[in-house]
């Protein structure tokens, strides 16, 4: 857990880190910022799942990258859009003694939804949204030397916010959790787990 939370600092600190450098020299004097129109973006994260099983729970780690595109609409103060994101996520975890029957591995891969967004403007060149849709991933969980991978899914639930560095270059912060939960695996008998995930990005998307 404690390689986990240090993991998600790094992702949060040295992303917002450049963007803040790069705000100071992009920010131009320009009016409020107009929030509709198509975007896209990258971002940078950090994911920790829960796997809760028959011998205690785990909480799988990693760092990784995604990429994201949308569209928002503006009505004065309030803007509505969807957004589809999809990452090369990693998120591993393991706990026991390796080559026994206790010895469990969860790997959590390839996260991705798609959400419906609700904003509000803050002042002229901010945003903050809540966002909720469904979101996909694969789960490999496995106990002794038998493992299964499957694909899961269920809702997504998230807020965040954006900056206008300028009139196409807008920064994000956003959290988002997964709710996958029961998923059923065929090892030597079947098992029951139930799997969540929390994800923190930072990224840059650039608006048409």
């Amino acid at each position: 857990m404690r390689r986990g939370v240090t993991h998600l600092a790094l992702v949060f600190a040295l992303p917002l880190g450049g963007l803040l450098f790069a705000a100071s020299g992009a920010i131009a004097s320009e009016s409020a910022h107009d929030w509709t129109g198509l975007y896209v973006g990258a971002f940078a994260a950090g994911g920790i799942g829960t796997t809760e099983a028959d011998f205690g729970n785990m909480h799988p780690t990693g760092v990784f990258g995604g990429a994201d595109v949308g569209f928002q609409y503006q009505l004065d103060q309030v803007v509505i859009g969807i957004e589809a994101n999809a990452s090369l996520s990693d998120l591993d975890d393991d706990q026991g003694v390796r080559g026994t029957a206790s010895f469990q591995t969860q790997d959590m891969d390839n996260i991705a939804s798609v959400r419906a967004k609700l904003g509000m403007t803050v002042g002229e060149r901010s945003m903050i949204f809540a966002t909720a849709g469904w979101g996909w991933g694969q789960s490999e969980y496995g106990e002794g030397l038998v493992e299964q991978k499957k694909s899961i899914s269920g809702p997504a639930l998230g807020i965040g916010g954006h900056y206008a560095l300028n009139s196409h270059f807008v920064g994000r912060l956003e959290y988002v959790h997964y709710f996958y939960g029961d998923t059923t695996y065929n090892l030597t008998v079947p098992v029951t787990v139930t799997n969540s995930a929390d994800e923190i990005r930072v990224g840059l998307d650039y608006q048409f």
